[in-house]
């Protein structure tokens, strides 16, 4: 009786390789849309970070390095994902030219007066991970870097 079942089975190794192929390829298409997902839920909470130490930063008009170890706490709980990162300041005039850049591993205590724009970049260092599974797919080495930018005008 089993026999009979399984001699009217027709295309065993077809139907297990293409389920297979399937299935990887599923598999690997909701991975990149779930670390999509993740990257733009990543960026989007940088940024209201990197917005919130800009506003304390106007509020004080002192840029120092206390204020940026305190939001730098919250930012590492997105290192697993954005890895390591290059962080920076970039201090503007009125006319939006360039007075002074800061990086975010040199000491400093800069007074900020009424009418200058403070710039917050935050440039990930290494190669953003829906990149690499596009780079995987199409066998190229193109590089995509998560880069935020956050701006206030200090009042």
């Amino acid at each position: 009786m089993y026999m009979k079942i399984l001699k009217n089975k027709k295309g065993g190794l077809s139907v297990i390789l293409s389920s297979t192929i399937v299935l990887t390829i599923c598999t690997f298409a909701f991975m990149y849309m779930y670390y999509c997902e993740m990257e733009m839920h990543c960026r989007s909470n940088l940024n209201n970070l990197m917005y919130q130490e800009l506003k304390d930063i106007s509020y004080n008009k002192e840029l120092k390095n206390s204020t940026h170890e305190f939001f730098n706490k919250e930012m590492k709980r997105y290192l697993n994902f954005i890895g390591d990162y290059n962080y920076k300041y970039e201090i503007y005039d009125k006319d939006k030219n360039l007075i002074r850049e800061i990086d975010s591993t040199e000491v400093y205590n800069e007074k900020l007066t009424p009418g200058i724009t403070i710039k917050s970049i935050l440039i990930q260092k290494n190669t953003a991970v829906t990149q690499r599974l596009v780079n995987i797919i199409s066998n190229e080495s193109a590089e995509h870097k998560i880069e935020i930018t956050s701006m206030k005008f200090i009042e």
